[in-house]
């Protein structure tokens, strides 16, 4: 499933949350120069684990449903923060939690390496969804290889956050004013373990049994 030339010429004209990570990473060079026009964003047609995600995302939020009992509602729904039309996201779905209503964000991964790192990775997008949504938590739903799947309930963290905007506005002064950015240094995202809630199912778990609650 590959973006239409409408999505990718509509993605120039803001920051969304797969550009989150980008941002913190420091790698603006790229992305600076796809915003402007001046070239078009990599092709992930043809890349196997961005259309595996894709694919399995209608099943993973199925799955996660089964399992917790808690419907993904608003799939697919694009938004924009209510002050600055620059800063878009389209969510995987949102999700009612006990603590309220959370992004929900689906992800497959080969599962060689640790979820805390899985669970880095997605700091930045999660909190720019989380931001642009005015929503304080947000579910990481992760299937892992073929037999595993995790969710992780994430708490928004203010600090953390504070730091991706201010990334986020300067990136977008370089893409308003046409001035080239350097690269910048990467910011690591924290994972503090008092903000995280994790359920781990198997994939042969029997609806609403088989859960290990972590954290």
């Amino acid at each position: 499933m590959s973006l239409t030339p409408e999505q990718i010429a509509k993605r120039r004209h803001s920051i969304g949350g797969s550009d989150a990570p980008k941002i913190m990473a420091g790698t603006w060079a790229g992305l600076w120069m796809e915003k402007r026009g001046l070239r078009e964003p990599d092709d992930l047609s043809g890349v196997l684990p961005v259309q595996l995600g894709s694919w399995t995302e209608g099943f993973n939020a199925l799955w996660y449903q089964r399992l917790t009992g808690i419907e993904v509602i608003d799939r697919g729904q694009e938004c924009m923060h209510a002050d600055n039309a620059w800063q878009t996201c389209t969510l995987d779905g949102r999700a009612s939690l006990a603590c309220g209503l959370s992004v929900w964000e689906a992800k497959h991964v080969a599962g060689r390496e640790p979820l805390e790192t899985v669970v880095s990775r997605y700091q930045p997008q999660l909190h720019h969804q989380m931001y642009v949504t005015g929503l304080g938590w947000a579910v990481l739903s992760v299937l892992i290889g073929t037999d595993k799947f995790e969710y992780v309930e994430i708490e928004r963290d203010e600090f953390y956050l504070a730091v991706l905007l201010e990334r986020e506005e300067e990136f977008w002064r370089h893409v308003v004013e046409g001035i080239a950015p350097l690269d910048m240094p990467a910011v690591e995202a924290p994972v503090p373990r008092e903000k995280l809630r994790t359920v781990d199912f198997s994939l042969n778990s029997a609806a609403g049994g088989g859960g290990l609650l972590r954290g």
